[in-house]
């Protein structure tokens, strides 16, 4: 694996290894919400700000940067395909597209509110909605998210 930002297969490993924790000792739904949920959606977020960075060269005209940033975007898609790899080595995959499927609350808050519920929340953030902006977006990354965990009936 190269070293796409801060990520390199020590740390991947580490994440499985809390995952299997949270498995053992709550199950395999919050286990998949933070394995998928939660470490899988922030790296994807990382790898799609190159993407879109791309984008904005492309129409800014910057051959140079827009050259660099998709050299990153691609690096950064490799170790997604390695992650999910690692991740399906674990898991079920129908277990993790049940989950996708679902529409999930990603990130951190959406395995606190799985995990301690909406009360937890409402205790220490007030009541707690992310802007719309977020959760449209959200929906653009979980869509990313499930390419790399299609059986091979999904790509049919």
């Amino acid at each position: 694996m190269g070293g796409f930002l801060l990520y390199d297969k020590g740390i991947l490993d580490r994440w499985i290894k809390i995952a299997e924790t949270f498995r053992k000792r709550l199950g395999n739904p919050l286990a998949i919400s933070y394995i998928v949920g939660e470490r899988f959606y922030f790296v994807s977020c990382d790898v799609l700000s190159y993407k879109k960075l791309v984008a904005i060269y492309h129409i800014l005209g910057d051959v140079n940067d827009e050259a660099e940033c998709m050299s990153i975007f691609l690096e950064g898609e490799k170790l997604l395909a390695e992650f999910a790899d690692m991740i399906l080595a674990s898991y079920d995959i129908e277990e993790i597209n049940e989950y996708l499927n679902s529409s999930p609350e990603l990130g951190a808050i959406g395995r606190i509110r799985l995990e301690d519920g909406d009360e937890f929340l409402r205790k220490y953030l007030g009541d707690y909605t992310r802007p719309m902006e977020i959760e449209v977006e959200n929906i653009f990354i979980l869509e990313e998210m499930k390419k790399y965990f299609q059986t091979e009936l999904d790509i049919k």
